[in-house]
């Protein structure tokens, strides 16, 4: 029977871009956040799309119109990333958290993220961030 060989510093690599290693673990919306803008600085969007995700998903349960206006910002400008385009081919073989987009789509679904933040901060009075 043939081994092979593996470089072991190769599954680091991978780790490490496509997790949150390094990144202490919160369950503070704004928090999650401000570390995927911290992530995406680093060219890290996976775990930058998870925070994200995981931010809209804790704001919609509390019901936070303000903070889900946010994130959705974030998640529109996270889409515009180029921190993105540079992983684009981790994004076509797993895709985004958000189902509904592909790397192709990334752009109309950003417009759409933008405009749903847009809503909820007219709809709260608010003014957009963007």
């Amino acid at each position: 029977m043939k081994c092979r060989s593996f470089f072991p510093g190769a599954l680091l690599i991978v780790l490490a871009g496509c997790s949150a290693i390094g990144v202490p673990a919160t369950s503070d919306p704004r928090e999650k956040l401000q570390q995927a803008i911290g992530l995406l600085r680093i060219d890290r969007p996976l775990p930058a799309d998870t925070l994200i995700r995981e931010a809209i998903d804790i704001y919609q349960q509390r019901g936070d119109q303000d903070g889900l206006a946010e994130a959705y910002r974030q998640y529109a400008l996270f889409l515009l990333s180029p921190a993105v385009t540079h992983s684009d081919y981790a994004f076509v073989q797993y895709g985004f958290t958000d189902k509904t987009i592909s790397f192709k789509t990334r752009y109309a679904k950003s417009v759409e993220y933008f405009e749903k933040a847009e809503a909820l901060y007219q709809s709260i009075g608010g003014t957009e961030r963007a």
